[in-house]
């Protein structure tokens, strides 16, 4: 996949660039659709009822369409792209440590909401680093899909 492209920045920069493009992208993936995994859990264990713990992902979608309609834009306008993937990953972070440290469910919804916000601006800012590398890569396409 990268052993025809020829990049100024060095071939192993390249391997190190693609490999933390990609898990950064699979890691924000992974923290917004992993829903499915804990709404079992509020409503048995918890106890919250169906239509509390069903708008924690209506939150997080609607957050997150929204958030994306004016991500783009921000992260084009930025001047760097990796300093907002960073604070996305940080702020992301402390709206998942902080997700159901309190019983109070507007808090709740608004730190998942705020997640979703925060996430719309990750894959914006890594389709930008990524372009950036492999500006003239002849399987960028390929790359890209991955």
């Amino acid at each position: 996949m990268l052993s025809n492209v020829v990049l100024p920045k060095g071939r192993v920069r390249a391997y190190i660039a693609f490999f933390f493009i990609y898990v950064s992208y699979v890691s924000f993936y992974f923290n917004r659709k992993n829903y499915s995994f804990w709404f079992n859990e509020l409503v048995t264990t918890v106890g919250m009822p169906l239509e509390q713990a069903s708008a924690f992902g209506s939150a997080m979608e609607l957050s997150y369409g929204i958030g994306k309609l004016v991500a783009g834009p921000v992260v084009d306008t930025a001047t760097s792209p990796a300093l907002i993937l960073w604070g996305t990953l940080a702020i992301s972070s402390i709206c998942n440590i902080f997700l159901f440290s309190t019983d109070f469910y507007v808090l709740n919804v608004a730190l998942w909401s705020a997640n979703g916000i925060i996430q719309s601006a990750a894959w914006p800012a890594l389709a930008i680093i990524f372009l950036n590398w492999f500006r003239n890569a002849p399987n960028k396409g390929t790359m890209y899909s991955i």
